[in-house]
């Protein structure tokens, strides 16, 4: 069956389906379980949202009836990467606000792991940084 306004992308997720004049079709089934009231009510928030024609909205609507797994497919491989995303920030937010751990610096080819956040020109091995030498690389002084 055709699907005028309905075009394929390709991309790092694969092949999928996307209105020819905005997002893929699954973004706007996944907006669409968030949004409550009339069909008509509901396709106009769409639209607004989307900054869209209501008649765009209703084109990847059918689109999606019509291939309802294959969109709700789509619509959970995003969730589950938005989750994971989510996930690793969390950890990487907990592992960054750790006093065990202080992430090191390279700074001109010198690790520079301290167990206290930096206080001041004095680094290690009495090493200070003195400024930006040519090509912006920064300079140690003994």
């Amino acid at each position: 069956m055709q699907h005028p306004g309905i075009v394929y992308r390709d991309g790092r997720t694969g092949r999928r389906t996307a209105l020819a004049v905005g997002p893929d079709v699954w973004e706007v089934a996944s907006a669409l379980r968030f949004t409550t009231g009339t069909d008509e009510r509901r396709v106009a928030a769409l639209a607004e949202q989307f900054d869209l024609h209501p008649k765009h909205i209703r084109t990847a609507v059918d689109f999606a009836a019509g291939h309802r797994q294959e969109i709700d497919a789509q619509v959970a491989a995003n969730h589950a990467a938005a989750e994971e995303a989510r996930r690793l920030a969390e950890r990487r937010a907990a592992l960054m606000a750790s006093r065990a751990f202080h992430l090191a610096s390279v700074l001109d080819g010198w690790a520079v792991a301290n167990p206290e956040p930096y206080p001041g020109p004095a680094l290690a091995g009495g090493r200070a940084l003195t400024g930006r030498g040519r090509a912006g690389r920064l300079r140690w002084r003994p």
